[in-house]
């Protein structure tokens, strides 16, 4: 961003203010640099009601990449997104990379299999000829040896 205080702020907003309802109700949230995402996901401060809910979010991020802003009409609304192309494979990388901040020993096993049949449906770019990305996902959304701090919860 080039402003550390600003960039830190929204770090701390983002954190904070609950990332899954940021997510929701922010048509900006898809426009996120990674690198800030990657920021407040690393955060043991951030609040979340669940770690499903932080996955969700950054699904959700991932997704909405080519969806325009909030007032723009450049896009059709009904298109579907099974219309729409995937996302860059750079923004795929990315949503590999910050997958690896999710705390996945925090989901319950339901939920686990849950998010992981979502990534079989997720709309991912053709990569080295494979004709789906789903397996590169499924790898990333293991819990680890270690379990991680717990995250601040919602009262």
């Amino acid at each position: 961003v080039g402003c550390e205080p600003l960039e830190t702020r929204c770090v701390e907003l983002l954190a904070y203010d609950h990332l899954a309802a940021v997510s929701k109700r922010d048509c900006a949230f898809a426009s996120l640099d990674p690198r800030l995402l990657e920021r407040v996901l690393r955060r043991d401060t951030l609040v979340c009601a669940t770690e499903e809910e932080t996955v969700l979010a950054l699904l959700r991020w991932y997704d909405d990449a080519d969806l325009p802003a909030a007032g723009s009409t450049s896009h059709a609304t009904s298109q579907s997104s099974d219309d729409r192309p995937p996302p860059s494979e750079e923004r795929y990388g990315w949503l590999l990379r910050l997958l690896r901040h999710v705390r996945w020993n925090l989901l319950p096993p339901a939920s686990h299999q849950a998010l992981i049949g979502r990534f079989a449906r997720l709309r991912t770019p053709m990569l080295d000829g494979s004709p789906s990305a789903s397996a590169g996902l499924q790898e990333h959304a293991s819990p680890r040896a270690e379990p991680p701090p717990r995250r601040r919860r919602l009262a």
